[in-house]
């Protein structure tokens, strides 16, 4: 299921923000949403003095211009108004509507796209396979190179789980490079950087993952 909707954000202007306010630009919210089986994409305009979108806690996004940061409570703002739930946020990328290439847009260092696996699993998702096109249309002209971190929760022993994280990034940047994106390294670290708790059934789930960072 698709759905479209356009937000004019200038109701949020009372959030306060570390923003430059000399001009507004029109950007393009892409979210991406698997829960209960039904795929939800959710295409936003946010008409607002904003020049960049950099890495926003659970938000992963394009930067694009300049340093300026948009806070968290902005962010959350957003999503409530666009019934985006929280638990479920496993891609969102921010895009400029100008002429740059996005060449200009892809900051480095940045992580810009994540995808999740199934216990135990290092074969992609359609959730993931979806994710992984839309980062493809988005880079297809980017010349910089791009790192594939394979995760794991701390099931199973710190060898068993290394592998499992080199395996997942290995699906990850092996699909990536058959759809053209060939500057792309991939490592793992195992069980080691945890996102949530692995005490809990969805802790777990959320590190099960694989994150694509910008060289």
């Amino acid at each position: 299921m698709k759905q479209r909707i356009t937000y004019i954000a200038f109701l949020l202007l009372c959030i306060t923000l570390t923003l430059s306010r000399a001009q507004a630009s029109d950007f393009v919210f892409n979210g991406y949403c698997k829960e209960k089986s039904t795929n939800t994409e959710t295409y936003i305009t946010v008409k607002f003095p904003i020049s960049a979108l950099p890495n926003a806690g659970p938000f992963y996004l394009v930067q694009v211009d300049n340093q300026s940061t948009i806070n968290d409570e902005l962010l959350d703002a957003i999503e409530k108004r666009i019934n985006i739930n929280y638990t479920c946020r496993e891609f969102l990328i921010v895009q400029e509507r100008s002429g740059k290439n996005t060449e200009d847009k892809i900051a480095i260092g940045n992580t810009i796209a994540r995808v999740y696996f199934r216990n135990d699993q290092s074969k992609l998702t359609s959730a993931s396979i979806s994710i992984l096109d839309n980062l493809v249309k988005l880079t297809s002209s980017s010349k910089k190179k791009f790192t594939v971190i394979g995760h794991t929760d701390n099931i199973g022993s710190l060898e068993y789980n290394d592998k499992l994280g080199k395996k997942r990034a290995e699906s990850v940047t092996s699909y990536l490079k058959s759809k053209g994106i060939v500057k792309v390294n991939s490592l793992s670290k195992g069980e080691s950087v945890p996102l949530e708790s692995n005490v809990t059934l969805l802790g777990r789930s959320k590190n099960r993952r694989v994150e694509i960072l910008v060289n």
